[in-house]
């Protein structure tokens, strides 16, 4: 996502004509030999090299050039192309998402490898987006990735079933249009469950299908309302730390809903939310909510969140383990007109979770594999 213009060098030839003019004074003499008048030879022209620079064509637009990067992208998906996939990353492109390793960066060569094992696992994998951010040289995609497992998958044999989840994936772009880091946000634990790895237990969203609605393309709006927005979320986020319940009910709208996708279904209202804080805030007392990178535009404000705190009770069924840690969660907010939050949705890794906090995870991995996470996921 960076070509340069290249310069083209003409050598033009310059001629200098130089004349000369011989003569003098000659008087008329009938007895002697006239005298012969030769003219001058005009000397050889000599070439002077001229070198005009032609100027690159001016760059496109940084938005256009991200928009054919895309584009690109996802032509290479659709065919199931990893290395032309890969080539809509920089050289020195990293890429993260929270797994049961933490949030670990992988680079370029990583990026190819884990798209060509998607595919080989998934055939007729699609990622299909539902909403899109652009603001400057960030991204953000929200969308739904299904397939059918019908080939090996990190190890585990084809079990012929289906998986359908949603997955929201923060980008940033270089001066040449390519993509330069990415955050990828989804719950392995309910991509592995739709296969039947792992806890019966556990519970998970059903399996979503290829979304049908028309791409939401989200533009920037009026400076000082996203401003506002912004400001409003960072107080909001403070609310955990502070444990005030009564500043925290003030910033949601009454019909709030809340889609945390690590859960089997959506929070809605005032109540379960007041519900969801104190669950929180009682589990983790010391919780902290930071936000590492916001994004505000138009009525959303999108936030990367690292949350981090000590488990000293019980999350629902799930027992106390008594170990601080941190996970990483991205966070979509839309604002209503009076400034409260209408709609939250939530991305994360129960894996994650799992790892950092030191609660059994039961997602055992296959033989010859270090581990059930699988690999990213793309747009």
């Amino acid at each position: 996502m960076r070509n340069l213009g290249l310069l083209k060098v003409l050598c033009l030839g310059g001629l200098v004509a130089a004349f000369g003019c011989g003569g003098g004074d000659n008087a008329t003499n009938p007895n002697t030999t006239p005298t012969t008048t030769t003219s001058a030879t005009p000397p050889t022209p000599s070439a002077t090299a001229t070198t005009v620079v032609v100027a690159p064509p001016p760059k496109p637009p940084l938005a256009d050039l991200i928009k054919k990067t895309l584009g690109d992208f996802g032509a290479a998906l659709a065919a199931h192309d990893a290395a032309k996939c890969a080539a809509a990353y920089s050289n020195d492109a990293t890429f993260a998402e929270p797994s049961s390793q933490g949030f670990v960066e992988h680079n370029k060569d990583d990026i190819q490898k884990n798209l060509a094992s998607l595919f080989t696992g998934f055939p007729d994998v699609k990622l299909t987006p539902t909403r899109t951010y652009m603001k400057g040289n960030e991204v953000i995609i929200e969308g739904v990735m299904t397939g059918t497992h019908t080939g090996d998958f990190m190890g585990h044999p084809a079990t012929n079933k289906k998986i359908g989840g949603r997955y929201l994936s923060v980008l940033w772009f270089n001066d040449d249009g390519l993509i330069m880091k990415e955050h990828l946000y989804h719950d392995h634990a309910a991509m592995l469950g739709h296969l039947g790895f792992g806890d019966a237990k556990l519970r998970h969203r059903n399996v979503e299908a290829i979304p049908t609605v028309t791409l939401e393309q989200i533009s920037t709006g009026d400076n000082a309302v996203e401003s506002k927005n912004e400001a409003a979320l960072r107080a909001w986020l403070g609310t955990f730390e502070k444990k005030d319940d009564k500043a925290y009910v003030a910033g949601i709208s009454d019909d709030v809903v809340h889609a945390d996708y690590t859960r089997p279904e959506d929070a809605k209202g005032k109540d379960a939310a007041k519900k969801a804080f104190k669950e929180l805030t009682t589990t983790f007392p010391d919780v902290k909510m930071n936000p590492t990178s916001v994004m505000a535009i138009g009525d959303y404000v999108i936030a990367e969140v690292e949350m981090s705190g000590t488990m000293k009770g019980d999350l629902g069924s799930v027992k106390s383990s008594g170990k601080s840690g941190t996970v990483h969660l991205a966070e979509v907010f839309k604002f209503n007109h009076d400034g409260k939050i209408a709609w939250a949705g939530r991305w994360g890794s129960r894996l994650e979770f799992a790892n950092a906090f030191g609660v059994p995870a039961k997602l055992p991995a296959a033989a010859g594999t270090k581990g059930a996470t699988p690999p990213p996921v793309k747009k």
